[in-house]
């Protein structure tokens, strides 16, 4: 019979004579949270994972809080509109626009220019084309809409943040000529981002917060799962909160991590049903430990 070689011998003595303690080592798991959408998100509603607050923007300008991450939802909220006719020059002193939501409208009055009086004035030009161009320059001071230039006497008003928001924008007029109006009482089609373009829009941000937290797509519905990076129970100190009509988590701070059990490497471990090595020193974040299913009884 051949005989081992000192080195393998050794090596082999050193599993074999190794006693095995009772118990059952486990490997270290991250704690995790699950964010669950099931209806639509708008702008400024916000996912917060321990100092980083993810808030979902709905505006070019990319709009959030101070120090918050923007979740870019452009594309995918739709911007209410409506169409604005000028084709006469306006009466002075009586025809008027009047746009905002309820409770907080500006009444715009269109004057000539000794009579400008207001910052709400807007004068009337030498033609319709210069009426015109007052028009868009003071209703793109605005905050909630940008008007377009007039092509073919018709200009359109749009909505800065997307979303079915955009659509209680009021827009009405005291027009003396009939045709000029505008194509409705209110900007229209503004649609919100649903609870898939929210999760997508979020999932491209894994690896923008200062968390040590990964973000990945969930296993059932529109979830998203943050799990920590480093296993074990030590990011469990990190608390989670959504400020979203539609947005849960189902628990308050990554949850469910395990320690693992500390071991050096070719200690053994057995219990009933299985002999278990850890293949390399392990500490509480380790996955060290292997098992081998110990069979039937003979």
């Amino acid at each position: 019979m051949p005989k081992l070689g000192k080195h393998e011998s050794h090596a082999l003595g050193g599993v074999i004579l190794r006693q095995p303690k009772a118990g059952t080592p486990v490997n270290a798991v991250a704690p995790k949270a699950t964010l669950t959408f099931d209806g639509v998100v708008i702008h400024g509603e916000t996912v917060t994972i321990g100092d980083d607050v993810y808030q979902f923007a709905a505006d070019e300008a990319q709009t959030v809080d101070a120090g918050a991450i923007a979740v870019d939802i452009t594309s995918y909220a739709a911007k209410a509109s409506q169409t604005l006719t000028v084709a006469v020059n306006p009466t002075k002193d009586v025809d008027t626009m009047v746009i905002g939501v309820a409770g907080d409208t500006t009444t715009y009055t269109f004057r000539e220019t000794a009579d400008m009086a207001e910052d709400t004035d807007i004068e009337i030009g030498a033609d319709v084309t210069a009426t015109q161009a007052n028009i868009v320059a003071k209703l793109n001071e605005r905050t909630d809409i940008t008007c377009s230039a007039f092509e073919t006497n018709v200009a359109t008003l749009t909505a800065v943040i997307g979303g079915t928001a955009g659509n209680l924008i009021t827009c009405t007029e005291t027009f003396t000529n009939v045709g000029n109006l505008f194509g409705g009482g209110a900007l229209a089609s503004g649609d919100d981002c649903t609870q898939t373009e929210a999760k997508t829009a979020l999932l491209a941000l894994d690896g923008e917060g200062t968390e040590p937290v990964a973000l990945t797509a969930g296993a059932v519905g529109q979830s998203i799962v943050f799990t920590a990076t480093t296993k074990g129970t030590l990011y469990e100190t990190i608390v989670v909160d959504v400020n979203a009509a539609n947005g849960e988590f189902d628990v308050q701070h990554l949850d469910g991590g395990v320690d693992g059990t500390i071991g050096q490497k070719h200690d053994l471990y057995a219990d009933n049903t299985y002999l278990y090595m850890c293949i390399a020193d392990n500490g509480v974040s380790g996955t060290n430990w292997r098992r081998m299913a110990l069979g039937t009884a003979y």
